[in-house]
């Protein structure tokens, strides 16, 4: 039983990154070595988009909304003496408000007999399950699950012209979902956000 534990410890700190037996390059070349399905890559349809749309998603009401929540929960925090849960949440913070910041790059995309390509990165089609559409700005955002577990969803930036045309592609080959499934804050979100929008 202690062997089997430790195995499977060794087998963690592996997939994470923290032990050193299996490096970057062993994984590539493992990834390399599977099989191209078999026959021409035939090209479907390819373009060029953004990683993701630039949108701003906070409008001024409700981001003075959030600071001034955030500020009394940063309050409370301090007096409560909680300084790495502070610096944990500062943290996030931070990265997010850099995320939001950068400017997307263009990435090229393409649907071929082999599967999605996503710049360099090929996804075949055993290992994708199902997709759906979801709208952001002027811009159709495609989502593709996959089986594995990273990336657990590729996200795609059609023009919404294009959607038809890639949603009859993908049909014979994948599941459709008319509906988005629900995440688990979206919710929340966007009923705080409709409470403080008004």
């Amino acid at each position: 039983m202690y062997y089997y534990m430790c195995m499977r410890l060794t087998d963690i700190t592996d997939y994470l990154g923290f032990s050193q037996s299996a490096s970057r390059e062993q994984a590539k070349e493992l990834q390399q070595t599977k099989p191209a399905p078999i026959g021409p890559k035939e090209v479907y349809f390819k373009w060029v988009a953004l990683s993701r749309p630039q949108s701003t998603f906070l409008d001024v009401r409700f981001s003075r909304a959030l600071l001034m929540i955030s500020f009394v929960v940063g309050l409370l925090l301090v007096v409560m003496q909680e300084f790495i849960l502070i610096m944990f949440v500062a943290s996030v913070a931070f990265f997010g408000y850099v995320l939001s910041k950068l400017s997307p790059e263009k990435v090229t995309y393409e649907i071929s007999s082999y599967g999605i390509a996503y710049n360099d990165d090929m996804y075949y089609w055993d290992e994708l399950k199902r997709f759906f559409f979801k709208k952001s700005g002027e811009f159709e955002i495609l989502s593709v699950d996959t089986k594995s577990g990273l990336p657990g969803r590729l996200f795609l930036t059609v023009e919404a012209k294009n959607k038809e045309k890639l949603k009859t592609l993908l049909e014979g080959r994948l599941h459709y979902l008319e509906e988005p499934p629900k995440e688990m804050f979206e919710g929340l979100f966007n009923s705080l956000r409709s409470k403080f929008k008004s």
